[in-house]
């Protein structure tokens, strides 16, 4: 079933992805990679906004996101997610405004550990305006 592209729905999706195989997980980060477009039409219930702000997406920003959430997924990491609205949220059909990618590296040591663990984390944050 398709999930609404919000904070909720984007975890639910990633959670069922999470719980695949990993042969699974990887046909779906391929598909993500190959056509991110019909990927997120086949699990998100897009409007008709959403919808056209892919479709006109720059195609170097397009292959970065769809590269940057396939990237994620294979490590199995979450993706996190936000929305960020001017004003008050709208009931139907919101505008785009612009889509921020934060793609970052933590490091950390934790006492009784020999060495230190690095990993990167993916934060997208959408705007309406």
């Amino acid at each position: 079933m398709k999930k609404p592209l919000n904070t909720s729905g984007v975890t639910q999706v990633q959670a069922v992805l999470l719980t695949l195989t990993d042969h699974e997980l990887r046909q779906q980060t391929a598909a993500i990679r190959q056509n991110f477009t019909q990927w997120m039409k086949d699990h998100f219930d897009l409007t008709s906004s959403q919808i056209a702000y892919l479709m006109i997406m720059p195609s170097g920003f397009h292959t970065y996101l769809a590269n940057c959430i396939a990237d994620t997924l294979d490590r199995r990491e979450m993706v996190f997610f936000a929305e960020q609205f001017s004003g008050e949220r709208p009931v139907h059909n919101p505008t785009f405004k612009g889509v921020l990618i934060n793609r970052g590296e933590n490091c950390r040591w934790l006492k009784g550990h020999a060495d230190a663990i690095a990993d990167e984390t993916l934060s997208i944050q959408i705007t309406y305006g």
